[in-house]
């Protein structure tokens, strides 16, 4: 099973220009998955947190009314190139 896992998980490098796809093997969680993902640059580090809805709870935090939790200000909706542009 650990060789199955390793075979078909995602590589923890991806070079300058390329892109990955894959699964990853995490603990169980209930609710949300937190992921955390570091791209490391020449002296750059760009970090991303990510929440993944899980579908197997209802918990409070869903109520949350995601319109008004931050200022419009501060929302930016990007395509893959904009993003790109942002992290150059």
């Amino acid at each position: 099973m650990r060789a199955h896992f390793l075979a078909t998980a995602i590589r923890s490098f991806v070079g300058p220009g390329q892109g990955i796809e894959g699964w990853m093997f995490t603990t169980l969680d209930r609710g949300v998955k937190a992921i955390n993902v570091d791209l490391i640059g020449a002296r750059r580090l760009q970090e991303f947190f990510f929440m993944v809805q899980l579908s197997d709870l209802r918990a409070d935090y869903q109520d949350v009314d995601q319109e008004k939790l931050y200022p419009l200000d501060q929302i930016r909706d990007v395509d893959e190139n904009a993003l790109r542009a942002a992290l150059e």
